[in-house]
């Protein structure tokens, strides 16, 4: 099993897109114990997206795997995420260097 697996997206990650974010998330947790989700192109993120991210969160936990994300400060993504807490739940990293680091 690889340490880590990076799942990037483009866009906006809403109720259109939410189905296919986690099933990418869970393939690349098939095979990694650590799942690094690039949200770096992310240009918009509502609510359907947030209770996605938590949802797949818990799965990992569960499954004993770990979730890591790159949302960069300037980026769109990381207000959202900073405003909810999300830090407090999961690592947040400013490049995907970062999060490789810190998967290893």
């Amino acid at each position: 099993m690889r340490e880590a697996s990076v799942v990037d997206f483009v866009g906006g990650l809403d109720l259109s897109s939410i189905a296919r974010w986690e099933a990418e998330v869970g393939k690349a947790a098939s095979t990694s114990g650590t799942v690094v989700l690039d949200l770096t192109e992310v240009d918009f993120l509502d609510s359907a997206g947030v209770h996605g991210l938590f949802r797949m969160l818990a799965e990992l936990d569960g499954q004993g795997k770990r979730l890591v994300v790159v949302a960069p400060r300037h980026g769109r993504a990381r207000r959202v995420l900073e405003i909810l807490d999300v830090q407090s739940l999961v690592r947040l990293c400013e490049s995907r260097d970062e999060a490789l680091q810190d998967a290893a």
